[in-house]
């Protein structure tokens, strides 16, 4: 009982940890994004890093559900309807920028916005993967 307590403490502290390495790694490559010129690291951060602390935040449900007995399912529907396309939505505002969709461009354009998108993409993403009963 006594590793429980501690694996939930430790699903609770890592998200924490890792949005302050997050944060500091971003502003690490946008510092150097501004030096050379080079964004595409910046703008892989900006994709990849947020997508983690979300993947981290659904952890703790995630290894409830994979220690159930039963087989390893993964819902193909939510993985399209909350990871793939908010992810195809920043990809489109970030390296394509074309206005395909009105309105879709200006949605995108907050930075912060589209960190709010990969966590919550990142989480649902964990999510995506569940046990049914046999």
């Amino acid at each position: 009982m006594n590793v429980k307590k501690q694996m939930i403490k430790l699903t609770q502290i890592v998200p924490f940890l890792a949005s302050i390495l997050v944060g500091y790694l971003i502003g690490v490559f946008e510092s150097n994004a501004e030096a050379t010129y080079n964004n595409l690291p910046y703008l892989l951060g900006t994709i990849v890093f947020p997508m983690i602390v979300g993947i981290f935040l659904g952890l703790e449900d995630a290894i409830k559900e994979w220690r159930r007995e039963g087989k390893l399912r993964f819902n193909y529907i939510m993985f399209l309807l909350f990871t793939v396309i908010p992810l195809l939505g920043v990809i489109n505002y970030y390296f394509i920028g074309l206005k395909i969709i009105p309105g879709l461009h200006e949605l995108f354009g907050s930075i912060y916005f589209n960190w709010t998108i990969m966590i919550i993409s990142g989480f649902y993403f964990i999510r995506s993967f569940y046990k049914e009963k046999e």
